[in-house]
């Protein structure tokens, strides 16, 4: 009577089961591979557990009572159910080895014995990604200088992203690049956002790498997705990397510098891409502004330069001299100036001298005219006869620097120069006088 009753209980209990009967073997929240009653089938357990997969994996599905019949479908769909009092499958198939799953599907299976309550259903989603990453690398461009280590890249995946991923910086040329492992290969891995699918525009990674200014790098990009499918490699090539601006210095001509010729002189700390030196009027004799490219590659690598530049300048007419330059990656240089730059390239004359050829004098006073200013200038007497000289350097010989005001334009008339020279007493002489202003222009 007393087990007449407890098998009474039991059956009723499955009875007023909710949802339905066991054996229509409903889905409910019942962990795999366990049980809330000890006459109930276990439920069977999925391996692998359900989840992406590449390539194909074969799943099991076991239950840990003993001689228990697993039945499952594979349609996502129906639900699979067993004859409780047999034992045997009624919808689905009846498990016999592991299943290959070829392609992305549902399975859901249940375990059930004669004489025993049918287990619950478990379910395995199982996706198949057999489709490599589609990567691509935009930024940096090939051979497109930067000035900043951004990226822009481009993640489609069928599983959501890259699992792992990295950019690698690996030095070519330029500036020697010490660090990284190994020296000048810098690979730096993907973390958070920066591995899910999409577009990822002017993105500073989270691992930043310590490029070298003025280096140059091949840039890759590759990336593994959760099944281990290996995306595309992509790769951008001779990528110059030059964070600093320009600087110009020691330029010339100097300000308030008075010259004949064009030549200038700068020195670059690095390559320009282009550059130009220009002469803007500011003064004197009426001229035009002038500029001159830097064209010449030689003209334009790091380093100090003297060049002429081919262009029409006004002598008598003063500038401001710039010189400007944009380095490779597009940043400008500073302009430097040298201002009150007069450009002189005509000779002075030296004109009505005296005393004249073949004169006789009592005195060492001289005559003569200057179209301009002499920077520097003398008068030189040289002994050609008469009375002994023992004088001068060498004998005979008396050069006789002009100062201050003699060297300044116009007439000098009857003047004893400062730098008086001693003369020999009926010695015979030629005179000679000489100038040269303060571009350097000699006159005859």
């Amino acid at each position: 009577f007393v087990i007449l009753t407890t098998s009474a209980i039991l059956l009723f209990s499955a009875a007023c089961k909710p949802f339905g009967d066991f054996g229509a073997g409903k889905k409910d929240d019942t962990v795999a591979g366990a049980s809330v009653n000890p006459n109930q089938v276990v439920t069977p357990v999925f391996s692998p557990a359900g989840g992406t997969y590449a390539p194909t994996p074969n799943v099991s599905m076991t239950s840990t009572t003993p001689t228990a019949t697993v039945c499952y479908t594979t349609d996502g769909v129906t639900t699979p159910t067993c004859n409780a009092t047999t034992g045997t499958c009624i919808t689905g198939t009846t498990y016999a080895g592991a299943l290959s799953v070829g392609a992305s599907q549902t399975i859901m299976a249940l375990a059930c014995k004669a004489g025993m309550i049918n287990s619950t259903v478990a379910t395995g989603v199982y996706t198949i990604d057999g489709t490599a990453p589609v990567l691509t690398l935009t930024t940096p461009a090939t051979g497109v200088p930067r000035t900043n280590t951004q990226v822009t890249y481009d993640i489609t995946d069928a599983s959501g992203g890259c699992a792992s991923a990295s950019i690698t910086w690996t030095w070519v040329s330029g500036n020697p690049d010490p660090g990284g492992a190994p020296a000048g290969t810098h690979t730096q891995a993907l973390t958070g956002g920066e591995l899910v699918n999409g577009t990822h525009s002017n993105v500073t990674l989270t691992n930043i790498p310590s490029l070298v200014d003025g280096a140059t790098y091949n840039v890759a990009f590759t990336c593994t997705d959760a099944v281990v499918n290996v995306g595309n490699a992509t790769t951008q090539t001779n990528v110059l990397y030059d964070f600093a601006v320009p600087v110009i210095s020691a330029i010339a001509p100097a300000n308030g510098a008075t010259v004949n010729t064009t030549q200038v002189s700068y020195t670059l700390s690095e390559v320009c891409n282009t550059g130009s030196v220009n002469w803007t009027w500011t003064g004197g004799t009426a001229g035009t502004n002038q500029s001159y490219a830097l064209s010449i590659a030689a003209e334009k690598t790091a380093g100090p330069h003297t060049i002429t530049p081919a262009v029409a300048l006004t002598s008598g007419a003063i500038y401001t001299v710039s010189f400007d330059c944009t380095d490779m990656a597009g940043q400008v240089a500073t302009t430097v100036s040298s201002t009150s730059v007069t450009f002189d390239n005509v000779a002075p004359v030296i004109g009505g001298v005296s005393p004249v050829d073949s004169a006789y004098v009592s005195t060492t006073q001289v005559s003569y005219s200057l179209t301009e200013a002499c920077a520097s200038a003398s008068i030189t007497w040289t002994r050609t006869g008469g009375n002994p000289d023992p004088g001068g350097v060498p004998a005979g010989t008396h050069a006789q620097a002009l100062t201050a005001g003699e060297l300044t334009a116009g007439p000098h008339n009857n003047i004893i120069i400062t730098n008086n020279p001693t003369l020999a007493d009926g010695a015979i002489y030629s005179m000679a006088i000489n100038c040269t202003d303060a571009a350097g222009n000699a006159a005859t």
